[in-house]
C-alpha cells in the first residue's frame, strides 16, 4: 500500500517533497524492527520496538501536516480575490 504512495510522490508532481518518501511508514517500521532485532543499541531497540507499528504513522503523519499546512502563493491569492481583502499574506 505505502508503495503506491512512494511511486505516486516520485513519479507525479504532488504537494509533497520527494524527501517524504523517506518517512513512509513502512519502511520506518523496517528500520525499527531492525533496531530492535540488532545487538550494537540493545536499549534503544528496547524503546522503539513496542511502537513499531504506531510511532511510524504518527512521525508520517505530523510531518505530511507540517508540509501540506502552509498553502502555495498562488492558492493564497486565489483566496484574497475581494477588493478590500488584505493581499499581504
Amino acid at each position: 500500500m505505502w508503495s503506491i504512495v512512494v511511486v505516486t510522490v516520485l513519479r507525479t508532481a504532488t504537494r509533497y517533497p520527494r524527501w517524504i518518501v523517506l518517512f513512509v511508514p513502512a519502511l520506518l517500521s523496517l528500520v525499527i524492527a531492525g533496531v530492535g532485532q540488532s545487538h550494537a543499541v540493545p536499549v534503544l531497540g528496547n524503546v522503539l520496538y513496542p511502537t513499531v507499528l504506531s510511532l511510524p504513522h504518527l512521525v508520517f503523519f505530523f510531518l505530511s501536516t507540517i508540509v501540506l499546512w502552509r498553502r502555495p502563493a498562488s492558492e493564497r491569492k486565489a483566496l484574497h480575490t475581494h477588493p478590500g481583502a488584505d493581499t499581504a499574506l
